[in-house]
């Protein structure tokens, strides 16, 4: 349930990467706004928590340490330098395996893991038509090129776009009777 609950969370807050996630502090959160920097990049990071996320929140927030500045349970928040490193790696881990038997429970046959989130996030977002720079936004990508592997179109959509624009071409006067 707990992976469920952050699986969801992670989609919501616009595919946050588990390094991100897992380093949110109790502090990250005031008026209903989520700010944070990037773990990667630094990169500073706004989102706005809505009313969907706020009880998916609050449930993984159980548990934490009232002690521990970070939001959820998967880091204590006592380790420093490579014991920190280790801690991280070794939740990562966890995740990614607890990932793995709620797709097998699923019926999901491909491969899961953390950066799947962030993978369709990303495929979802430019499927509806979101414009690739609004989704490096969102992703605190430094670099466009990054999104555009992140936001991947499958074959399937593109000869269905292509389709689409075929059929839009064909019923232009101009290119009817063209061999499209």
């Amino acid at each position: 349930r707990k992976t469920q609950r952050a699986l969801c969370l992670m989609f919501l807050f616009c595919g946050m990467a588990f390094v991100d996630f897992a380093h949110l502090k109790k502090s990250d959160i005031r008026n209903g706004v989520l700010r944070y920097n990037r773990q990667k990049t630094g990169t500073p990071m706004l989102v706005e928590i809505q009313p969907v996320a706020k009880e998916l929140l609050a449930a993984l927030m159980t548990g934490t340490l009232r002690d521990s500045p970070y939001l959820f349970t998967f880091l204590s928040g006592t380790k420093t330098g490579e014991e920190a490193f280790r801690e991280y790696t070794s939740a990562l881990g966890d995740f990614n395996r607890s990932l793995k038997e709620l797709a097998n429970a699923c019926g999901v046959t491909e491969m899961v893991t953390s950066y799947s989130i962030r993978h369709s996030f990303a495929t979802t977002l430019k499927e509806q038509g979101v414009p690739i720079e609004m989704i490096s936004e969102l992703l605190g990508h430094q670099s466009i090129k990054t999104t555009q592997i992140y936001a991947k179109i499958t074959k399937e959509k593109l000869n269905q776009d292509m389709e689409n624009l075929v059929a839009r071409l064909s019923s232009i006067e101009e290119f009817k009777g063209c061999n499209i």
